[in-house]
Formats: C-alpha cells, sequence, structure tokens
C-alpha cells in the first residue's frame, strides 16, 4: 500500500474512532498494518483487535505485537479510545545531510477552499531506538501541518527544513511530557517559504516509547470566498470576494479555530484592470467596504495558524438595482442615466439607504412622465424610515435646456417627509440627502435607510399632436429608412465575413497535422509567425477538441481527469523573448463549469518558475495564471512564456466545481531539456 493511500486509511480509522461518541451502534475499521506494536488506551469503552476473525486483543489499555497483515478494530458505541497503530516500517534514527539520499513522503496538496484534507498518517516505536526520523516534501507558497494523534509516554518532536545545499533548525516543537489523553489537541503549523523538505524527528526519554503523527499539505494559493458563514483554513491563504462599490463585508467573528484568540486581516482590492491596491489592516468587528472602480477583494488572514471567522455580506443597494444611486443629477439631458434608479409612479414602495460609512450622504433618483403637449402632471412623494435626518428635493427639468424649471423640498413634518411637484412630460429627478450633507460621513456612521412611495394624478391631459404628412416626406423618410437600413446592418455584415474567414483560416490550418513543426520550418526561414500563432489560437478553438489536438500534434503532456483535459506543448526556444521558455496549453472542461479556476506552475526540482506573458491575456502573478470561469465545453487554446532556472516544470489546474473544490495534476513532469525528459 503507498504511503498516501495509507494515510487516508488510517486517518479515516482514527477520525472515525475519535467520533464514536457521537455513533449510533458499534464500529468496524480495517487498515493494513506492518510487523509492530499497537497499543489502545480508552477513557471509555474498549477496542477489540482481529486478525482472519480471530481476536488478537481486547480491552481498554493494553499493547500487543501484530504480525503484517489485514487487521480488523472494532469499537462499541460511546467508547473514548486513542491508539497507535503500526502502519510504518522501522525508521532511521539520524537525519540525512542535505545531499544525501533520503527515503521521502510525498503528501498530497490540498486547496484550501475548505478544509478537508485526508493528509497522511504516521506512526513508530522508539524500542531500542534514540530517535525516529521521517521526511516530507514541500514547495513554496504553502503550508504543512502536524497532529500529535497519540503517545504512550513523554515525547519530543522536532522539524529541520533543508534544500538542496542547506539545513534549518526550525522553532516549531511539540512536546507532551506525558502520554496523551484522549481529546488532547498538539497541533502547529509551518510555512513553507521555499521547495525542500522537512525533517521530523522524534524522540523520548521513556524506552519502547509508541507515537502517532498526522501530516498534511495546504496550498496558499488564492481561492475564493462564497461561504461567508463559516471560513477556516491553515495559514495566509488569501480568500477572494467578489465585492462591488455598493456591498461591504463585516467581520462578526476572526480567531485561532476553537478559540477566541483573534486574528488580525489584511485586505486589498482587485481593480479592473486586473492591478491591485495597498494592502489595509482590518479586524474583528470592522467592516470592509465595496470601492469603486474595483471587481473583487483579496482578503488575508494574519497568522501561521488554524483560524475561523464569520463574515457577513452586507448589500446597500437603492430602489431595487444592484448599485447605490448616484449622489449628482447628470451633466446633460443627453447624458447615460441608466445607472439612476427608475422610481414607478403606481404607489409601489421603492427601499434604499444612506450609507453614511461609504461617502454616501445623497442620492438622485429619476422618474419618467409621459402624456401628450401642455399636459401637467401631480406628483406626491412620501418617506419613511430614518425621516428624522432626511431632506427630500424634487425637481422638474427642462427637457431642451435641462435647467431646473421648479423645484420643492421638504423635512421630517408629523410623521413622514412629504412633498408634491406639478411637472410635464419627460425625465425629472428626486434627491434625498442627510440634512447635515457630506458632515454626516463618517466610517463608523450607520446607514441611514430609507422607504420611499410616489404616486400621480394628471392635472390637465393637454392637447394631442397631430401632424399630416406631405408626399416628399413619405418620400424622403424612405429613402432615410433604406440609408439607415443599411448602415446598421453593415457592422453586422463585416462581423459575418470575419467569422466566416476565422472558420475558412481554421479548416485549412487543420488539414495539416503537427503545426508545430510547420512554425517551426517558417521560424527557421526567417518568416515572422508570432501574428500567424495568435490567429491560430483563436482560430483552432473553434475545431472540436480532438481535431484540435491534431492539429498542433503529439502534446508532451495530456491529463485528463476530474471532467477536465489538459494538454500541453512545447514551442521552439526560439519564441521565447530574452531566454523564457515558450510553452503552448489546451483546456478543455468536459462535464462541469470550473469557476475562481487557475493554473500553477510549480519547479519541481528547485528553482522556481514566474509566468512573464500569456496570450490571449490572463490575469497572472508569479508562477499563476487566474482564468477565473471555465465554461463546459468550451476550448481554450493560450501561450504562456515562463522566466526562470528550474530544470523540470509540474502543472496543478485548481478551481470551484458547483460549490466544491476541485484540482487536477498530471503526473508527468516536463523538462525544459528535452533530451533530459527523454531519460
Amino acid at each position: 500500500m503507498s504511503h498516501h493511500l495509507m494515510g487516508r486509511v488510517i486517518i479515516g480509522i482514527i477520525s472515525a474512532i475519535l467520533l464514536l461518541p457521537m455513533a449510533a451502534q458499534a464500529a468496524s475499521y480495517q487498515f493494513e498494518a506492518v510487523d509492530g506494536t499497537a497499543w489502545v488506551n480508552c477513557d471509555e469503552g474498549y477496542i477489540e483487535l482481529l486478525e482472519n476473525n480471530t481476536t488478537i486483543a481486547n480491552g481498554s489499555d493494553y499493547s500487543v505485537e501484530l504480525n503484517a497483515g489485514n487487521i480488523t478494530i472494532i469499537t462499541p458505541y460511546g467508547s473514548r479510545c486513542q491508539s497507535v497503530l503500526p502502519v510504518n516500517e522501522e525508521m532511521p534514527n539520524l537525519r540525512p545531510a542535505p545531499t544525501e539520499q533520503f527515503d521521502t513522503h510525498d503528501i498530497a496538496l490540498c486547496v484550501q477552499s475548505f478544509v478537508q484534507c485526508n493528509g497522511q498518517y504516521f506512526s513508530g516505536g522508539l524500542e531500542n531506538d534514540s530517535a525516529d526520523v521521517f521526511a516530507i516534501n514541500v514547495s513554496a507558497n504553502e503550508v504543512i501541518n502536524f497532529i500529535l494523534m497519540a503517545s504512550s509516554a513523554d515525547l519530543e518532536v522536532n522539524f529541520h527544513f533543508q534544500n538542496n545545499s542547506s539545513e534549518t533548525n526550525l522553532e516549531q516543537q511539540i512536546t507532551t511530557i506525558v502520554n496523551t489523553s484522549y481529546g488532547q489537541i498538539n497541533e502547529l503549523l509551518i510555512p513553507i517559504a521555499e521547495d525542500g523538505r522537512i525533517l521530523v524527528t522524534i524522540t523520548s526519554q521513556s524506552p519502547s516509547t509508541l507515537w502517532a503523527l498526522h501530516s498534511g499539505r495546504l496550498s496558499l494559493s488564492p481561492v475564493g470566498l462564497t461561504d461567508f458563514d463559516n471560513v477556516q483554513a491553515y495559514g495566509k491563504v488569501p480568500r477572494i470576494a467578489a465585492v462591488n462599490a455598493a456591498q461591504s463585508i463585516e467581520i462578526l467573528r476572526s480567531s485561532l479555530y476553537g478559540e477566541e484568540e483573534i486574528v488580525p486581516i489584511q485586505y486589498r482590492y482587485i481593480l479592473a484592470s486586473g492591478n491591485f491596491t495597498e494592502s489595509l489592516n482590518a479586524t474583528q468587528g470592522d467592516r470592509i467596504r465595496g470601492m469603486a472602480g474595483a471587481f473583487a477583494i483579496e482578503i488575508t488572514w494574519q497568522c501561521d495558524c488554524h483560524w475561523s471567522a464569520s463574515l457577513e455580506l452586507d448589500y446597500h443597494y437603492d430602489a431595487g438595482v444592484a448599485l447605490d444611486a448616484p449622489s449628482l443629477r447628470p451633466l446633460t439631458a443627453q447624458s447615460d442615466n441608466s445607472t439612476y434608479p427608475k422610481i414607478d409612479l403606481d404607489g409601489s414602495q421603492h427601499i434604499g439607504e444612506l450609507t453614511l460609512g461609504n461617502y454616501d450622504y445623497s442620492d438622485v433618483l429619476r422618474y419618467e412622465v409621459t402624456g401628450w403637449n401642455d399636459s401637467i402632471h401631480l406628483i406626491n412623494v412620501e418617506i419613511e424610515g430614518g425621516i428624522y435626518d432626511l431632506r427630500l428635493t424634487l425637481y422638474e427639468m427642462d427637457q431642451y435646456t435641462w435647467e431646473i424649471k421648479k423645484e420643492t423640498s421638504a423635512t421630517y413634518s408629523m410623521t413622514s417627509v412629504t412633498a408634491s411637484i406639478e411637472v410635464g412630460p419627460g425625465t425629472h429627478f428626486i434627491l434625498i440627502e442627510h440634512i447635515n450633507g457630506s458632515s454626516a460621513l463618517d466610517a463608523a456612521a450607520e446607514s441611514v435607510p430609507w422607504r420611499m412611495i410616489v404616486t400621480t394624478a394628471v392635472i390637465e391631459e393637454g392637447e394631442e399632436p397631430w401632424f399630416p404628412p406631405s408626399q416628399a416626406v413619405k418620400e424622403a423618410a424612405q429613402v432615410f429608412y433604406w440609408i439607415i437600413g443599411f448602415l446598421l446592418g453593415m457592422p453586422f455584415l463585416l462581423f459575418i465575413i470575419h467569422l466566416k474567414r476565422e472558420e475558412k483560416f481554421a479548416k485549412e490550418f487543420a488539414l495539416k497535422t503537427n503545426r508545430l513543426d510547420w512554425l517551426r520550418q517558417r521560424i527557421d526561414s526567417g518568416e515572422p509567425v508570432e501574428k500567424d500563432l495568435n490567429r491560430a489560437l483563436r482560430a483552432v478553438s473553434s475545431l472540436e477538441w480532438e481535431q484540435a489536438l491534431e492539429t498542433w500534434g503529439e502534446p508532451e503532456i495530456r491529463h485528463r481527469t476530474g471532467g477536465i483535459d489538459l494538454a500541453v506543448w512545447r514551442l521552439d526556444s526560439r519564441l521565447g523573448q530574452d531566454g523564457n521558455w515558450p510553452l503552448l496549453i489546451g483546456v478543455y472542461p468536459q462535464e462541469r463549469d470550473w469557476n475562481v479556476a487557475g493554473i500553477r506552475f510549480e519547479a519541481s526540482q528547485g528553482g522556481q518558475w514566474k509566468v512573464v506573458k500569456v496570450e490571449p491575456k490572463f490575469l497572472h502573478r508569479d508562477h499563476e495564471i487566474f482564468l477565473d470561469t471555465l465554461r463546459k465545453g468550451s476550448r481554450f487554446f493560450f501561450q504562456i512564456q515562463l522566466q526562470g532556472d528550474a530544470p523540470a516544470l509540474d502543472l496543478l489546474i485548481s478551481g470551484m466545481v458547483e460549490g466544491e473544490p476541485m484540482a487536477a495534476k498530471p503526473s508527468r513532469t516536463i523538462y525544459r531539456d528535452e533530451k533530459f525528459g527523454e531519460e
């Protein structure tokens, strides 16, 4: 059984045993043992071990020698037990030198969309041993956690980090002066800054001490934030929340997991350009407000620990639209007024607020009056809510000069704020503002809610206009309609021609396979290929997936799992600028949509990679590309250039699929030196 699979089996067993007080009946589990000693210690109940349906041991406090093979565990309802199960062969006693070969464990990397990571279970015994030593491979931009599951006596666990040339003694340590007890938690977290391996050294002052540890690797790559009520993770993993200017996030709780110690927060805005603002600080009880020009907020908990938080996403929308009403009237009659909420005149209720903590002390709303020329309409507006602090102003606008023809204002009187105005047909405005104006703005100020009802009555109907058209006007109108129809249809015609050309280019491009060799031959002859390659990336995306793969030729890597197909090709090194490594990548989500998707480029054998160019353009940072949303059935081909000195490359694609985290990593490594890769 592999290290990884063994870890999955054992941590499942241990978790189930620890949760037995909540079970409804006796439980039975199996695991693959090696030759060694099993130790059982129960506060309540017992554990029975069987081999081939024959009881080996049964009780609440015992040690027993097990032979390698399949062992069954049975424990009744209500048991509260801890145990050490022999799953690892005898471990070395000494740490290796950084350059020395050593049996090192590979633990699957977990994306922290949710804290659900199987990790790996390790166990051993210090029988005639000075120490037990094992190693785990780690990579930059991740954290690794360790939990002491059980120990039969005092124990000390020390950690060292080794890269290719040096060793660092880490300050983190797990110690216990007596044997562990049921429910005791000894956990620590180690952030990883560079690729290498963690050496774990277990020692004890007592002879024949048995121990069990659990370890997990967790990525620090950004993940989407969708469940605001229960947020938890390990370390400084950024969470990205889609928040617009009329929303805010209230930090209800931010603390160590299961404790009350507050964990501080840093956040920054992601602008529409893809750039980040400077980081700001926040803590429990604060509110993070949306910002104009930003489409998301990146939130990072500043703690190398297991933390949890509870957030609340609040909406500060006005009059039924997903935005905050503007504070000023449009400048001209031709200005775009689509962002001004339109108020119905049928007596229905409209709600909104003045968000004083977010520079919002006035809301401008529009209403449309239709009628014949010279008609007069009475508009009555009534406001309820935080009415003591509100001023209501109604405007009648001149539809030609855009000057204010008439206005009327009102503040609190009796039980509401009420105002009326007579207006003609056209667009007019309502202003709701705080009586203290901009002086009311304060980051800590409470929002002032309002509820508004608008009714109308016709005072004068006016006269229905009628202008009999002449024959010349009719003929001119016919010519005008033909000209306008031609002008309106021209862009559509040009668009159709463009699509046909692209379709023809794609079919011609797909007539021959292994087009990468064709590009290489054109480079050899001195012809420019960058423009053709960029056009080919768009065109080939319209082909069927398998046909597109045949067009490019045999991929260097192809990985199909989790409903997504990933292919990678080498490009001629001469396409790379300044010695960068050019690659071609194709992505095909076959079964489901992927949200908050991204690709991470890992240097598996030292060094590091940095994405310096992506064509077509995607948001990228350091060694990651952010693909946002991958729709089911869509096909993406893009060219990247990597900067770095590492000899090899591994890829990891991750994202959210139907609200659940999903990650896929090709098992094959691609080497920059093709000859080395073939060896």
